[in-house]
């Protein structure tokens, strides 16, 4: 009878060549993408939800990814692999728990690309960048985890980076983009993904068209949140929406912010306001002392705990709408949209 120590290890093998076989008909003329049209937030998005539901690791996507992303030509099932393996392997690399920040970005590339060290030819892309806080990759393994037989994982482990790296390698070389990884040892791992976007007339018009709505409704906005990670994000978001953006890092400070232009004649159009700053004056304090400056202040509560009485019931503590904690772009937009 063949012991259970090698019998385990046959089927271990067995599974392993039975989703090599799998996924590499990515690396075959059959696994040619079949490409159209697609607005990539969607997939973004729809990945996340997928991969990281009922995780300790939590997506920061909704605040890096702007509404003026330009549509790409792509086959949406493998993209959607493609992000699938990237944050499976970032979930498994932060076995506590921790964040996974996702950005996209509109990049140019030039006929003159000697400033760029990027092997891309002149086009537009989309550019997207997972960032986790995981346990990073040794510099030694880097020029290897494209390689589907490679794994960084311990023996016995349920999966490995390589399959999932290289089989998204070979889809987004198939898509004429680009992949590339930084790592290192104990800071986590970031990987960059290129892909040709559409230059044609529905990007530079939904462009156009956000500015010209942005330039019209333009605000000035006071965030008070004593988070920098927080200030940054929502700053991120309004200004992507055209507005113009004040930050406050705790109760005191908005207070004297809010004096001042309001002194100069200048007022803030809105505030977004966290309801709990540790240490510190938070939200409710804050509105109370507000209302006794300018019973006219326009403010939003912001907090994570949807459940306290001040988000359930706003309006009773001086504020037009309560914002929960993570939000998106659509939604800080249709709250600022309804208020003004």
């Amino acid at each position: 009878m063949r012991p259970t120590g090698d019998l385990d290890e046959a089927m271990r093998a067995s599974e392993k060549a039975t989703e090599l076989s799998n996924k590499f008909i990515t690396f075959s003329s059959d696994g040619q993408p079949i490409k159209k049209l697609h607005p990539i937030k969607e997939l973004i998005h729809s990945a996340v939800d997928l991969t990281l539901s009922g995780s300790r690791v939590k997506p920061l996507y909704l605040y890096f990814l702007p509404d003026d992303l330009w549509p790409v030509f792509i086959d949406s099932d493998q993209i959607s692999q493609a992000f699938f393996n990237i944050i499976e392997n970032a979930k498994e690399s932060m076995t506590t728990g921790g964040t996974l920040q996702i950005k996209g970005k509109n990049i140019v590339v030039d006929q003159d690309q000697s400033d760029s060290n990027l092997p891309l030819s002149p086009d537009d892309y989309v550019m997207v960048s997972f960032q986790d806080g995981g346990h990073g990759i040794p510099e030694e393994y880097l020029s290897r985890i494209f390689d589907p037989y490679f794994t960084t994982n311990a023996k016995g482990t349920k999966k490995g980076k390589g399959i999932g790296l290289s089989t998204t390698y070979s889809i987004i070389k198939n898509h004429k983009g680009y992949i590339f990884v930084d790592s290192k040892r104990g800071t986590g791992t970031s990987v960059y993904i290129y892909i040709p976007a559409s230059s044609g007339q529905s990007s530079s018009t939904q462009s156009n068209a956000l500015s010209s709505e942005t330039d019209k409704k333009t605000k000035t906005v006071l965030v008070m949140d004593d988070e920098a990670m927080i200030r940054d994000m929502s700053q991120s978001l309004l200004e992507t929406m055209g507005h113009k953006v004040v930050l406050a890092t705790d109760g005191e400070n908005a207070l004297a912010l809010y004096k001042k232009a309001h002194a100069e004649g200048r007022p803030f159009n809105l505030l977004i306001l966290d309801l709990t700053i540790p240490g510190g004056l938070g939200g409710e304090e804050v509105m109370r002392r507000l209302l006794q400056i300018d019973p006219d202040v326009k403010a939003v509560v912001s907090s994570g705990y949807a459940d306290d009485p001040v988000m359930s019931s706003y309006k009773d503590y001086g504020f037009l709408h309560a914002l929960p904690k993570p939000y998106t772009l659509s939604e800080m937009k249709a709250i600022i949209d309804e208020i003004s």
